[in-house]
């Protein structure tokens, strides 16, 4: 599905989207559950003096272990990080997509699960029988942050430290920003590739058509596009 806005680019016409989820109508698809608490290191900067906490859900190499919450799944399933699956992986190498890594992501069976962890599961509304017990391979899909808002998105850069990668972004304004029609993406940013984020709206991910193209040709699923505006 295409949820189409006007998009401007000076001297071209290209056209870029936001990855949604598609939960699935029928029957819901599969989506990861955590199974341990939120991957994050204590930095503590001699540059800028700062202690902070830095997220490293992102990072290679994490180690983020996931349940599914069913058996119907996506070929695009929704967790913090994205993961795909065989399919998607095999259709994103033969359709040459570029601005992603992947590496294999530790999916655990239900038998693989400690009393523990069920009971936490359970706690937060979780059916855990629906937890597949023999669950198929996904990847984790990297992709980097190298797009830059334009500045009629309202965001701007606070404070940043280059010693140790602490950023910090607000409003500009007041006026809080309530929907991703209010983000404008700088066209000249986007270098060509077909997966990216963006500088200060770090977890959306953003697509080219030609990934779209691809992900409904080989009939992919687990997403949904909307249609984004870069000036």
């Amino acid at each position: 599905m295409v949820d189409v806005h006007k998009v401007y680019i000076e001297g071209d016409e290209m056209r870029y989207y936001c990855l949604e989820i598609d939960e699935g109508n029928k029957k819901k698809y599969a989506y990861g559950l955590s199974v341990t608490e939120w991957p994050r290191k204590w930095i503590l900067c001699s540059k800028c003096q700062r202690e902070w906490k830095k997220s490293v859900m992102h990072d290679f190499g994490t180690d983020t272990p996931i349940v599914l919450s069913n058996d119907n799944y996506p070929d695009f399933l929704w967790f913090y990080i994205n993961h795909i699956s065989e399919k998607a992986k095999d259709v994103l190498e033969r359709e040459k997509i570029t601005g992603y890594r992947l590496e294999k992501a530790p999916v655990l069976s239900f038998n693989d699960l400690t009393d523990m962890q069920l009971k936490e599961l359970r706690r937060h509304g979780t059916r855990v029988n629906k937890i597949p017990t023999v669950p198929p391979a996904y990847y984790k899909l990297h992709v980097d942050v190298c797009a830059e808002l334009y500045r009629k998105s309202n965001i701007i850069l606070l404070d940043s430290c280059s010693e140790c990668g602490y950023e910090t972004y607000l409003a500009e304004s007041k006026e809080r920003i309530e929907s991703r029609d209010s983000l404008f993406l700088r066209g000249e940013s986007l270098n060509g590739i077909d997966l990216f984020r963006a500088k200060g709206y770090g977890v959306n991910i953003y697509c080219s058509e030609r990934f779209v193209e691809a992900y409904q040709r080989h009939e992919l699923t687990g997403l949904m596009f909307t249609e984004i505006v870069v000036l």
